[in-house]
C-alpha cells in the first residue's frame, strides 16, 4: 500500500507539477466538477417551497374555468392560476365574473385562493381586471 501512495505522488510530482502551465489546467479541470456540483446542489436545494409560484394552471374534465393571470415584467412577477373556493374546489365558468371573484376571493385578508395556491391581491379593482374565462376543448 505505501509502494502505490509512493508511486502516485512521484507520478503526480513529475506529471502535474512539473509546470506551473500544467499545474493551472489541473486546477482548471478540478474545478469543473465542483462548479456543476454545485451549481446543481443551488438548483435542486428545496424545489418544492416555489411550486405555487410557478406560472401553471391545470385544468381537469374540460369544463369552462375562471382563471386568475397576472404577468408583472417589470418585477417579474407571474401568477397564474384557476380560481377556487377556500375548499379548493375550482370555480364554475357558467357563473358570473362578479360571483367567481365572491367565490373566490376573501375580502377582508384580501387573498385569492387559486389551485396553483393562495395570492395576495391588493385591490378588487386590479383582481377584476386579470379575471378571464378559460376552456380546454377536446380534439379526437
Amino acid at each position: 500500500m505505501i509502494g502505490v501512495i509512493k508511486g502516485f505522488r512521484d507520478e503526480f510530482s513529475s506529471r502535474v507539477l512539473s509546470s506551473v502551465k500544467r499545474i493551472s489546467k489541473f486546477i482548471g479541470i478540478a474545478l469543473i466538477p465542483i462548479l456543476y456540483g454545485v451549481t446543481c446542489l443551488i438548483a435542486f436545494w428545496n424545489p418544492t417551497i416555489n411550486l405555487g409560484k410557478a406560472p401553471v394552471a391545470i385544468l381537469n374534465e374540460d369544463k369552462t374555468v375562471w382563471v386568475y393571470k397576472n404577468n408583472d415584467i417589470e418585477n417579474f412577477d407571474f401568477k397564474i392560476g384557476v380560481l377556487t373556493d377556500h375548499n379548493y374546489k375550482s370555480v364554475d365558468g357558467s357563473i358570473s365574473k362578479e360571483k367567481a371573484i365572491s367565490s373566490a376571493y376573501d375580502r377582508q385578508n384580501k387573498i385569492l385562493y387559486t389551485n396553483a395556491g393562495n395570492m395576495q391581491i391588493s385591490s378588487e379593482k386590479e383582481l377584476a381586471s386579470h379575471i378571464f374565462q378559460f376552456n380546454v376543448m377536446r380534439h379526437n
